[in-house]
């Protein structure tokens, strides 16, 4: 009774939804659609807006797609009676290739403005064109057709996106306290409270129970010792690269040398005793791959374990970092938690590593290559397209093919491309097969925003905007 009790007074807190009112049209988040589903390269921009209460000349954030005239446009949403909603994004968060969720308290309808007072947030599922009001949830993750959130009073809850009327609390708080969860993930039907390491199974199958920890011996694993047992650490840190297969699996990956994002730490053996944790071992040119699972007493253990060995022996220290997506694409960034793009490619020395996301597992390739990159340290200024490495040098846009004895091409040149000074995101950018630049006008002052479609040759870039207008939160879609 308490349960239902509880679950009963979140719904009519957070799942009353509120009308959006301009003049007299009123509609709720739950009753907007996706207008086109077939746009799946988003971005977040200004546009111009006038009438409603907004200033002549004025303009909003919100997002938008390259069409096909090579222009910047508005991406709506759509009432039940027809009429066309811009959000005015505050800010956007990618949850995977399908969703994603959008913080917004104003509007637009028609192009009619309407400046709201209250932060709402919308949950959008493009794979199905529809739109949820989870105004005061924080969303952690979408399982199947299950939504992990948070409320605000330390509970975690299930939503089944057919019926989100009803939310099903996880935890008691009053005994378990939680706020989120990490990684963003499922093991075998359960979760993990990163904060006290708490595993909550989403069927209700077994109370709460503590995180078991997993140790990594010779017995699995030939290059590593068993007086220095290897930690599976994917909680509070990580001691590997975790990915999520296209099946919700997930899997712990490490090599034999220095990885990137991956840090020395003391941990406890199972013996008790200190040891300190290196992600330096003597093995560089191997690599280890298990999938992660949890029984119920909430100890971790591996399984469909593969120990492989690259072409080459990875060198990272000017190692980088590219999530791609299924399209081809690929920007630069860094790994901070659970890996659910299409694929990442890690840049080394002398060569590169694929690891890409199947139906059954993680597929890993390794390139040698004996050409010369770029310096990539800036996040801002190259991005992957088609296995071909774009990056701005200098003023002029070039790209070099990642294949052994590939030089590097110039793809467009001006003396007036933006290469220093304040972006949000930095100053190339892909979206869908165009790149997004800056460039200064003709006055050496005013900056102005250019798309280049890369899908045909000598093509001419395409004015996007004639003001400062930055292109930020890419967002890559695949449904």
């Amino acid at each position: 009774m308490k349960r239902f009790i509880c679950a009963l007074l979140l719904i009519c807190m957070v799942f009353v939804a509120c009308d959006l009112l301009v003049d007299d049209d009123r509609f709720s988040v739950n009753g907007l659609a996706v207008k086109d589903t077939s746009i799946k390269s988003l971005y977040v921009s200004n546009i111009p807006t006038s009438n409603g209460r907004a200033a002549s000349g004025s303009s909003i954030q919100t997002l938008c797609y390259i069409n096909e005239n090579g222009e910047s446009s508005p991406f709506y949403f759509i009432t039940p009676s027809g009429k066309n909603v811009a959000l005015v994004v505050s800010s956007i968060k990618q949850l995977d290739d399908k969703r994603i969720t959008i913080d917004f308290s104003s509007y637009t309808i028609n192009n009619k403005l309407n400046v709201g007072d209250e932060m709402r947030t919308a949950l959008v599922d493009f794979e199905r064109g529809k739109v949820y009001d989870f105004t005061g949830w924080g969303i952690q993750l979408v399982h199947n057709d299950t939504i992990i959130a948070s409320g605000r009073d330390a509970t975690i809850y299930k939503i089944n996106v057919n019926n989100i009327s009803v939310a099903t609390p996880l935890n008691n708080k009053k005994f378990f306290w939680i706020t989120g969860i990490r990684p963003k993930a499922v093991f075998n039907d359960k979760i993990i409270d990163p904060d006290n390491r708490y595993v909550i199974d989403l069927n209700g199958n077994f109370p709460i129970v503590s995180l078991k920890n997993m140790y990594i011996t010779n017995e699995i694993c030939s290059f590593i010792s068993n007086d220095n047992p290897y930690w599976v650490e994917f909680v509070s840190g990580n001691t590997g690269w975790i990915f999520q297969d296209l099946t919700g699996d997930v899997w712990f990956f490490f090599t034999g040398g220095k990885m990137p994002r991956v840090d020395a730490r003391s941990y406890y053996a199972p013996d008790g005793s200190l040891k300190a944790f290196s992600p330096y071992t003597t093995a560089p040119d191997k690599y280890f791959l298990g999938k992660i699972n949890i029984d119920d007493d909430g100890q971790v253990y591996l399984t469909d374990c593969i120990e492989g060995a690259f072409s080459f022996t990875p060198s990272y220290s000017n190692g980088r970092i590219f999530f791609m997506s299924s399209n081809g694409n690929g920007s630069l960034g860094y790994i901070d938690s659970i890996i659910k793009d299409y694929a990442i490619v890690v840049i080394c020395d002398d060569g590169f590593i694929t690891l890409t996301r199947k139906a059954n597992g993680i597929h890993i390739e390794t390139t040698a290559l004996s050409l010369s990159l770029p310096d990539l340290y800036f996040a801002g200024k190259s991005f992957i397209k088609d296995n071909y490495l774009y990056y701005l040098d200098n003023t002029t846009i070039k790209r070099i093919h990642l294949s052994t004895g590939s030089s590097a091409e110039n793809v467009y040149s001006n003396n007036r491309i933006l290469t220093t000074g304040s972006t949000f995101d930095g100053y190339i950018f892909l979206s869908g097969d165009n790149i997004i630049f800056y460039q200064f006008a003709d006055d050496n002052i005013s900056v102005n925003t250019y798309s280049l479609y890369l899908n045909q040759q000598n093509t001419t870039p395409k004015l996007l905007s004639t003001s400062s207008v930055e292109i930020k939160n890419i967002v890559e879609l695949d449904f």
